[in-house]
């Protein structure tokens, strides 16, 4: 991500929500000689580095980007430390330190692009109980940094699909489609042949399997995404026939394992939606013991190497549970299953992992 001092002050007074006239105020100049900064055309005088960055809550190193962008490494590690932080209950602290992280380092597209999925992350936290003022917060922040990437040549792609979604939810079906429309349109010539016979020919040949693996692995996901919209109602209307195509996700998951042995909870769905109640029961069951389970990969003999579950770790995040464990406890549906002893054992099972990890209801 191209990062200059003029973009590194924009997006420091994009974040404390200032605009150009009222920074210009808070050190003593005029709007355009912070248009001019921004825009690169000039820079600020060295007599105006500390109040400028101390108007947009930093310090001269990181306006000047002395210190080094975070590894991601880096940003793995303190973003697991945030979200324990939210998980402990201190939402709020969680919150500013994100904010705080993406404040230091406010041009790594890598940081920026993981913070606005940790804001997603929040909204589940709170499971509709928050208030609205915070869940809007997060909105604005998820919004200004997305719209940010949206500059980025590796994230661009990404962030316009997200702020489609946004937009989609506001109803503002226009920019929604103009976000999706940016998307870069597919190449009439599939160019993974020729970029594996370059790798080849240039002995490459670990390049060359990585590059064929995740082709393929993005586009099973793609095949599975299509197959799962198919489900919807709007689309195929006969129940039956949803049905089939949920089992057909489940073998498609069950052969390439790309989505983790999940698509049994489409399974329970519809039959749950068809009164099947005994074969509800068993992907429901299914269904628990993937969520409670260990994190598994996908098919290593398509995967390997380039596709491996790194560390001991649950399949699925609390969050992903509890939304589970809640639907199953109020969800009207689910009612004429709740007396079974097998819809029992799959709530228990679910308490008892969350439980496990001091996350209880």
């Amino acid at each position: 991500m191209k990062n200059t001092l003029g973009m590194r002050i924009a997006a420091l007074r994009r974040e404390r929500g200032l605009t150009q006239e009222a920074l210009a105020r808070a050190i003593g100049i005029s709007a355009p000689a912070v248009s001019k900064w921004e825009t690169d055309a000039s820079c600020p005088d060295i007599a105006m580095l500390c109040p400028l960055a101390r108007a947009l809550g930093t310090n001269v190193d990181t306006l000047l980007a002395f210190e080094e962008n975070l590894s991601r490494e880096q940003i793995t590690q303190n973003l697991k430390q945030i979200v324990s932080v939210a998980r402990s209950g201190n939402l709020h602290g969680a919150q500013k330190q994100l904010c705080d992280l993406v404040r230091q380092f406010p041009s790594s597209a890598d940081l920026l692009y993981n913070a606005a999925l940790t804001l997603d992350l929040f909204d589940l936290l709170e499971m509709g109980q928050g208030e609205a003022s915070s869940r809007e917060n997060r909105r604005i922040w998820k919004r200004r940094w997305l719209e940010e990437l949206l500059g980025d040549a590796d994230y661009k792609r990404h962030a316009a699909v997200l702020l489609a979604a946004m937009e989609l939810e506001e109803g503002h079906l226009d920019r929604a489609q103009q976000l999706l429309s940016e998307e870069e349109p597919p190449t009439l010539v599939e160019p993974t042949v020729l970029r594996v016979r370059l790798y080849h020919a240039r002995g490459e040949d670990a390049r060359a399997l990585e590059t064929v693996q995740k082709q393929l692995f993005h586009a099973v996901h793609q095949v599975q995404t299509c197959l799962m919209l198919m489900t919807d109602e709007r689309m195929q209307p006969d129940a039956q026939k949803r049905l089939e195509i949920a089992r057909i996700i489940a073998k498609v998951d069950a052969l390439f394992g790309v989505n983790a042995g999940m698509s049994v909870g489409e399974l329970f769905e519809q039959y749950l939606k068809l009164g099947q109640t005994q074969e509800a029961l068993k992907a429901l069951g299914a269904y628990v013991s993937v969520l409670t389970g260990p994190a598994k990969g996908p098919n290593p003999l398509l995967f390997d190497p380039t596709y491996k579950v790194k560390g001991d770790r649950a399949a699925a995040p609390p969050e992903m549970r509890k939304v589970l464990l809640k639907g199953l406890m109020e969800e009207e549906q689910c009612a004429p299953l709740r007396s079974e002893p097998a819809f029992q054992e799959a709530v228990q099972r679910l308490r008892k992992s969350l439980a496990s990890e001091g996350q209880g209801e």
